[in-house]
């Protein structure tokens, strides 16, 4: 029988705190046709572990991995007050360069990191 794990990671930052790698690992059974990756579920599950330990609101910024534009996901979203997403633009070459998504996100006016100031930063 052979196996596949995948890991997803969170990396989480807040100003005057320690920065936190929350991850989840995941096997798989490499069947046909069986699922060898994260699940949107799996990603939510992840997030309400890192809401847990955080004890707190969370941004995260995601990119537009098929998982996370699942109808399914953005319900979730759309359902918990503690959990705000910016969605990444599909090609972004001056992320790198720009060094930090908070920083583009204030230049370009989206101001969605603010209303929750005492929240992660994931």
């Amino acid at each position: 029988m052979e196996l596949w794990t995948s890991v997803a990671a969170l990396c989480c930052y807040k100003a005057g705190e320690k920065s936190r790698l929350i991850h989840r690992p995941r096997t798989h059974l490499l069947l046909k046709g069986a699922r060898k990756s994260f699940s949107w579920q799996d990603c939510r599950d992840l997030l309400v572990r890192a809401h847990i330990q955080l004890d707190g609101p969370i941004v995260v910024a995601w990119d537009n991995l098929n998982t996370h534009l699942a109808a399914g996901l953005k319900q979730y979203e759309a359902e918990h007050d503690w959990l705000t997403t910016v969605r990444l633009p599909p090609y972004a070459p001056d992320l790198p360069r720009r060094g930090c998504l908070l920083t583009r996100a204030q230049s370009s006016g989206q101001h969605r990191f603010h209303h929750r100031g005492t929240g992660w930063f994931t």
